[in-house]
């Protein structure tokens, strides 16, 4: 909780034009930070794509609560809201819709959900740092989003995620519960002329980022422009050099190719129709 970690919170407030951004050691202890920190436990809902990564399904089960997995749409690889609806129930409490490979959900139609039956919104950000809605960031609207830093992601800390929000009482919670629940952090406390004093205010983990790894973050931020056009070009070759490969389905975009994040440059494969019956895993290897 150092310098260096301010510093890269504050930039991303600056970024994203949010009043808090909250670092923890991964975006996946971020998410169930975020969910204890709504309220959400044992006899809760929370539903999320079926067609994702294990670290929301495993932060949403570590509350207590159940995870309910939605189908996604074919177009964007992203939550289904007309199906999504169907499976609200009394005990739902909140959505995390992913934002696959960069590619963004329909994130008015979660959000008119959430409205419509008062629900939180965790927007999986974690392909997505660099992609934009009809001009506007990911990160810099809605209720909170999460971006992870992870060794692969579009810009990396090694290991790291940042929360995102306007909410006062979110970002409150969420600062005591990263680091023991202690009312201030080492920093704040072994600072000249600060109070040693602290007391814990509730059970908390040992989810706080580190300077290290915040120093590497603060000079990737500065890079991802560079980072996103050379992705770009990258999926140009791709879309070249694949678009005639019998039995492939290339990535299909719903925003324009700047304001996509090309974290991921995701391939259906059709094993009756492509040369030798090449299947998913054997394509893998070839590439």
């Amino acid at each position: 909780g150092g310098k260096q970690v301010q510093a890269l919170e504050k930039e991303f407030c600056k970024q994203f034009d949010v009043k808090y951004a909250v670092s923890v050691n991964s975006a996946t202890s971020g998410i169930y930070c975020m969910l204890m920190a709504m309220g959400v436990g044992p006899g809760d809902e929370v539903i999320t794509t079926s067609f994702n990564y294990v670290a929301d399904h495993q932060a949403i089960k570590m509350t207590g609560a159940d995870v309910v997995m939605c189908d996604i749409r074919d177009d964007n690889l992203g939550i289904d809201c007309e199906k999504a609806e169907k499976l609200i129930t009394e005990k739902t409490k909140a959505i995390i819709p992913l934002h696959f490979a960069g590619i963004p959900c329909d994130q008015e139609g979660v959000f008119n959900l959430a409205k419509k039956y008062n629900l939180r919104v965790i927007e999986d950000a974690m392909h997505a740092f660099g992609t934009k809605i009809n001009g506007e960031k990911i990160g810099s609207y809605g209720d909170i989003t999460c971006f992870s830093f992870y060794a692969n992601k579009t810009i990396t800390t090694g290991e790291g995620g940042m929360l995102c929000t306007n909410d006062d009482n979110i970002a409150r919670r969420v600062k005591i519960m990263r680091l023991h629940g202690i009312t201030s952090d080492a920093w704040d406390r072994f600072s000249i002329g600060a109070s040693w004093e602290y007391d814990i205010m509730a059970p908390g983990f040992k989810y706080n980022m580190s300077d290290i790894n915040a120093a590497l973050g603060i000079h990737q931020i500065k890079k991802v422009e560079h980072f996103r056009k050379k992705r770009k070009s990258i999926a140009e070759s791709y879309y070249k050099l694949l678009d005639a490969v019998p039995g492939l389905t290339l990535p299909r975009i719903n925003c324009s190719k700047e304001d996509h994040s090309w974290y991921l440059f995701n391939v259906l494969i059709d094993p009756d129709k492509t040369l030798g019956g090449i299947n998913r895993d054997k394509f893998i290897n070839e590439m």
